[in-house]
């Protein structure tokens, strides 16, 4: 499992937004069938040329881009900025990557582009093998997408319990189909 913090630039002041899990398709396909929808497949960003690595020279890009094409990820955000939010307000929003073109206004990859001195397009044609033998995403992911309706999270006012003992921790595990002793590892 890869595990990326997000920022909203990649100036000294940028501020942490987010972050995504990232976990190849056979933990995906372990994931409880109630957990698949939360999650958003990787392949367009990927051969789109939407997904690159600032400052990375391009084959080397494309190695890593080859390891996360058939992977999913879960991806919370914290702050949006892009709503004009002074300071993080509310609760997390679940995002969902683009998984076909026409669902980004393409002004905003001309405006990337522009302002970290790549080429897109130049991209997603140094990706066009991948995007030949491309895996088909799982059925399970991309769920907003597939069905025009978005996962949000709710806040809720929840008596408060005592947390952190081994047993609770136990108890939470087998809640969400882990097993306790490989949970209680982590301790």
């Amino acid at each position: 499992m890869r595990q990326c913090v997000i920022y909203d630039s990649d100036a000294p002041d940028a501020r942490l937004i987010g972050v995504e899990y990232i976990i190849s398709r056979r933990l995906y396909e372990e994931l409880p069938e109630e957990e698949k929808k939360y999650w958003h497949s990787h392949v367009y960003e990927v051969t789109s040329g939407q997904f690159t690595a600032l400052g990375v020279p391009l084959a080397a890009q494309n190695i890593d881009a080859h390891k996360l094409l058939d992977s999913y990820g879960k991806t919370w955000h914290f702050w949006q900025v892009d709503l004009g939010h002074p300071i993080p307000y509310g609760p997390p929003q679940l995002m969902m990557s683009f998984t076909a073109d026409g669902q980004l206004d393409p002004a905003l990859i001309q405006e990337r582009d522009k302002m970290y001195g790549i080429d897109t397009e130049k991209i997603r044609e140094s990706r066009a093998e991948l995007a030949v033998n491309k895996p088909t995403p799982h059925p399970e992911a991309d769920h907003p997408w597939r069905t025009g309706k978005a996962w949000t999270a709710v806040m809720q006012l929840l008596d408060a319990k005592v947390a952190g003992s081994k047993q609770s921790a136990a108890a939470e595990a087998q809640q969400h189909g882990v097993a306790a002793e490989d949970h209680l590892k982590a301790f």
